[in-house]
């Protein structure tokens, strides 16, 4: 019995110090034009706690300067990903040179909270080097675009509710403890 009491208040303890994990949010492209008449679609994944980018599924169209579309799935080295900006390319290689890629730079910081965020401007071109860190002709860039992103509101307990819980639990243990006195 006292084993249950022990493990009663480590359970309330547990509660009032539970750390929530980050869930990468998963951001859409929306109406992303290029100036050729080109478009661009898709999505990936961005978790602001990590800063890490994920899944990335993108797909452009051609248009009048870049004349075959691309699907591009990687987050490229070409430069540093951030809160505000990632560069994506069709391939993973140790050469990038002459690879596809698709540079997106946000109007404000994606957040794991969702929401819509304008693209302030963005460039497909392909890598001038190993590492994708210029781009070379032929290159157009957007003319309009949003990433968007929906979020699931989980309910949880406040702080005072987290406390309350304890002591409910911690009071429960208490009694059980009295009564096998």
């Amino acid at each position: 019995m006292r084993r249950a009491v022990l493990a009663s208040l480590v359970l309330a303890l547990g509660l009032t110090s539970a750390a929530a994990s980050a869930i990468p949010v998963t951001w859409t492209l929306q109406g992303v034009t290029f100036t050729d008449g080109g478009t661009a679609s898709g999505s990936f994944a961005y978790d602001a706690d990590t800063n890490t980018y994920s899944s990335v599924n993108i797909t452009t169209t051609p248009g009048s300067v870049i004349l075959t579309g691309a699907t591009l799935v990687y987050v490229s080295p070409g430069f540093a990903p951030s809160n505000d900006s990632v560069l994506t390319a069709a391939s993973n290689a140790a050469d990038l040179t002459g690879t596809r890629a698709f540079a997106l730079f946000f109007g404000s910081a994606l957040t794991n909270v969702g929401g819509t965020v304008s693209i302030a401007s963005g460039e497909e071109a392909s890598c001038a080097n190993s590492t994708c860190s210029a781009p070379t002709a032929p290159n157009r860039f957007t003319s309009a675009g949003s990433v968007s992103a929906q979020t699931l509101e989980i309910p949880a307990l406040s702080a005072r509710g987290l406390a309350a819980t304890a002591l409910l639990l911690a009071a429960a243990a208490l009694l059980a403890l009295r009564r096998s006195l």
